[in-house]
């Protein structure tokens, strides 16, 4: 059996009142930054805080885990990266083309809150024109430890 912290449940995923403290550091930094980047490994709790500043900002998130999602994302990626912000995208790294529509608005308006974009990949992997103007968040570093 593994240790826990209280951080993270079994299969490593934030829970409880790590998730709720997040969610609010969240939605802080959205209020003073253009573009937010959650980035760490597999079920550490990206998606679920995607999902949780999803429903108190009343937005969608693409979901580019889904083909269907993805492959209509990669056909108009301007389409999914304007609207209201936030726009939430979870597993950006599934579409790079969103990284230059999304630099590309930012360019053009750097007002707080237009984007927070999740996933999995390393962010130094992520292109130079991808990473101005954002925040990045490394969940992974409240994972525990495993034993």
């Amino acid at each position: 059996m593994r240790k826990t912290d209280g951080l993270s449940g079994m299969d490593g995923a934030l829970s409880g009142i790590a998730q709720r403290q997040l969610t609010g550091v969240l939605s802080r930094r959205l209020a003073e930054e253009p573009a937010i980047v959650l980035n760490g490994p597999r079920t550490v709790g990206k998606s679920t805080l995607l999902h949780e500043l999803a429903d108190r900002s009343q937005q969608p998130v693409i979901d580019c885990d889904d083909p269907a999602t993805r492959a209509a994302v990669r056909a108009d990626p301007g389409r999914f990266a304007s609207g209201p912000g936030p726009v939430l995208i979870d597993e950006y790294q599934h579409v790079p083309e969103l990284l230059d529509v999304i630099k590309a608005g930012l360019n053009r308006d750097l007002s707080p809150g237009r984007f927070v974009l999740a996933g999995s990949t390393r962010y130094e992997t992520v292109p130079q024109a991808g990473q101005d103007g954002t925040t990045v968040v490394p969940l992974d570093a409240l994972w525990t430890n495993r034993s």
